[in-house]
């Protein structure tokens, strides 16, 4: 074809390449064509070359329109030195500088203009009285409410194909998943689109997930990778400019040159810190309040997400940062339980908050992931290939978990699926094969399919375990426009059909976090051994926790932690005030657990250590305790306790609460007890304080 054979002529004239990337010739032809595309590209996989040929072939002037005013500016920089007659205005663009290009755009002589969305909308009936070749939409995601990164000015986009009826859009995005796709071309106003998914496999980018305990041990992981990599850059991805202007500080102080990157920079020192960036004068640039993903400088080494991001679409979009040069990188998200709550809040006050909400629930299971890294992050964009044994590059991979023969439990969850038309998630689908008849499971008569009931031997922890495994292998996805409903996908059916498939055995791993918000892994939960004489009672106390935990299918560690144990062993209260007052107990367990633990406790606080201490005491303290309150009678009282609260549960409690309701009221729709309540209302409350004093901070 001429339009190929043009193409490659500028790809090899104008950029000294003599081949395309995947994707790239197949977009440039359809744009070419004077088709509408939608192209869906990783990081680092050439989305600027579909727009940039065309705009060298076709006649007039391309738009570009791009959230990121600094990267443009540098982009149209890198084209004038190719001798590509190129310029970039934004909404603070001098009159100047607009007249300048205007008359260039009347005289055909500027074949690429970058603008904002803002300076689109003041300048909107000039630019439309010139001759334009193309719109290409940079960020495109960002026209989709479904989308983390939706921005209302750009779902305005559409409205100006009026003005543009004939010009060709390409719109382009890093990270979306099918519903998003979907919903982009129709906010935009595309018409009949080419649409172009790309891989979304990093093979040169190692990816990994750590779980520090405090600030210093982030820092000694940053600190690491700084050393390890000498020579080459790194971007500290932070939630809070509090957190980056320390860590710049601290890293300062250990001899690594860092700065800080955040909006609220004066214009002058943000270009400073940029420059000294991309030319190698500062090795870590510490950014937030969303930037950092914008620049652009091919050598970064490693990407470390300090804190979890609200979304895999953002994980994926600054993980990009890292490793466009081709060569190895590192992507590090350090990760703790004490992340989600501020998130969860977040989500939950704007706009479409069932979606951002279950969006963060995949950014969770990513970071707590038994599957390969890679393989999750591929199957949440669509991406389902085949499982091609170990990645080799990511943490999951390199230390491989205990795989299992999972084709029973996977058929199971996805025949409920099929059966229920895919009309659930992951709630019902979990309460379907556990045979848990609540109100929305018999009001559908969901209780009545063939499943229902088919998966009571696993818990609720394992059955959500194996669904997130099911979700990142690829048999199932979510459908973000409806209600993220489940889907089966192709490869899912091929698993109903008798494909084998395996999972990752399930086992719980903790993110625990202490009363001071640092996160215990399970290796550091277990303090130092109580005092010799204290063993048996500690040994008593042990298993009396197991046999609750196994009583309510849960955790031990979510019944009372170790640490919890041992301090119980060590101080043997002997009264529920006492037993309350124990770091890690409350009001709450102490009201469930408190007869039962106390009646093991006693005998040894009075002097004695063992059978016979116990059978002296045994009737006076039955009498004293009372009547204790069988398992039996929690789980009936209060169907939920113990349960690890979930996105979903965080939702309601901040609706009700918000609502007026009362924490009793609360407690009755929620199933859980009223000390519960208060405790993870409270929470919410100091969280809510956090982020209005400036978002995350870390303990000392």
């Amino acid at each position: 074809m001429a339009e190929n054979t043009d193409a490659l002529r500028v790809l090899k004239d104008f950029f000294g390449y003599g081949s395309f990337r995947p994707l790239q010739e197949e977009v440039i032809s359809a744009a070419l064509s004077g088709e509408d595309t939608l192209a869906v590209m990783p990081p680092a996989g050439g989305k600027s070359l579909c727009y940039e040929i065309p705009a060298l072939i076709l006649e007039g002037t391309a738009l570009v329109l791009s959230p990121y005013a600094d990267l443009v500016r540098e982009q149209a920089e890198e084209l004038q030195g190719r001798g590509i007659p190129a310029m970039a205005l934004c909404g603070s663009s001098r009159k100047a500088e607009r007249m300048e290009a205007f008359g260039k755009m009347a005289a055909g002589e500027l074949r690429i203009l970058f603008v904002s969305q803002k300076l689109l909308s003041d300048e909107i009936a000039r630019l439309s009285g010139q001759k334009i070749s193309l719109i290409a939409i940079e960020e495109a995601q960002c026209a989709s409410a479904l989308s983390p990164c939706f921005r209302r000015q750009y779902a305005a986009l559409g409205a100006m194909r009026e003005r543009f009826s004939g010009v060709p859009v390409m719109a382009l995005s890093p990270a979306a998943d099918r519903s998003t796709r979907a919903d982009i071309a129709a906010q935009l106003r595309l018409r009949d689109p080419k649409v172009f998914t790309g891989s979304f496999a990093l093979p040169n980018i190692t990816l990994s997930v750590k779980a520090p305990l405090r600030k210093r041990e982030k820092l000694s992981a940053i600190l690491d990778l700084a050393r390890r990599h000498q020579g080459g850059s790194g971007i500290i991805f932070c939630r809070a400019v509090k957190t980056a202007q320390s860590l710049t500080e601290d890293l300062r102080r250990e001899g690594i040159t860092a700065a800080a990157f955040y909006p609220a920079l004066p214009a002058d020192e943000k270009i400073k810190v940029a420059d000294g960036f991309r030319e190698g004068l500062t090795q870590v640039l510490c950014a937030a309040g969303g930037l950092g993903a914008e620049l652009e400088k091919p050598d970064v080494r490693f990407a470390v997400h300090y804190t979890l991001p609200k979304s895999i679409e953002d994980f994926l979009t600054e993980t990009g940062r890292a490793g466009r040069d081709g060569r190895p990188a590192e992507s590090v998200l350090l990760y703790t339980a004490g992340d989600l709550m501020p998130l969860r809040q977040f989500a939950e006050g704007g706009e479409r908050s069932d979606v951002s909400l279950a969006r963060l629930e995949r950014m969770r299971e990513y970071a707590e992931s038994q599957v390969c890294r890679h393989r999750a992050i591929r199957s949440y964009f669509g991406d389902f290939g085949e499982a091609e044994g170990r990645c080799g590059s990511c943490d999951i991979c390199s230390s491989p978990e205990e795989q299992i023969d999972g084709t029973v439990i996977v058929q199971k969850a996805l025949s409920a699926l099929v059966r229920t038309k895919e009309q659930i998630g992951t709630e019902t689908l979990t309460d379907i094969l556990r045979g848990i008849p609540d109100a929305d499971v018999l009001s559908h008569g969901y209780d009545r399919i063939k499943t229902f009931g088919a998966g009571r031997d696993l818990s609720e922890y394992d059955w959500r375990n194996y669904i997130a495994q099911m979700l990142q292998l690829g048999f199932m996805e979510a459908d973000y426009s409806d209600g993220c409903r489940l889907r089966v996908t192709p490869l899912g059916r091929e698993v109903l059909k008798g494909r084998k498939a395996e999972l990752a055995k399930s086992r719980y791993r903790e993110f625990r976090v202490t009363k001071r918000g640092w996160p215990e892994t399970q290796a550091a939960a277990c303090c130092a051994a109580p005092p010799r004489d204290d063993s048996a009672l500690l040994g008593e106390l042990l298993d009396l926790r197991l046999q609750i935990a196994r009583m309510l299918q849960r955790p031990e560690s979510a019944i009372l932690k170790d640490s919890t144990i041992q301090e119980l062993a060590r101080e043997k209260p002997t009264d529920e005030e006492q037993f309350a007052g124990t770091e890690g107990v409350g009001e709450a367990r102490a009201e469930l657990l408190g007869g039962r633990f106390l009646q093991a406790i006693r005998p040894y606080a009075r002097g004695g250590a063992g059978t016979d201490a116990k059978k002296d005491n045994g009737a006076a303290q039955e009498k004293k305790d009372g009547p204790d309150c069988s398992l039996e009678d929690i789980r009936r009282i209060y169907p939920n306790a113990y349960r690890p609260w979930t996105a979903r549960e965080d939702a309601l409690l901040w609706k009700y609460a918000k609502g007026g309701m009362t924490v009793p009221e609360i407690a009755e729709k929620l199933g859980r007890n009223e000390g519960s309540i208060r405790g993870r209302l409270d929470r919410f409350g100091r969280m809510h304080r956090d982020a209005e004093q400036g978002g995350e901070e870390d303990p000392a």
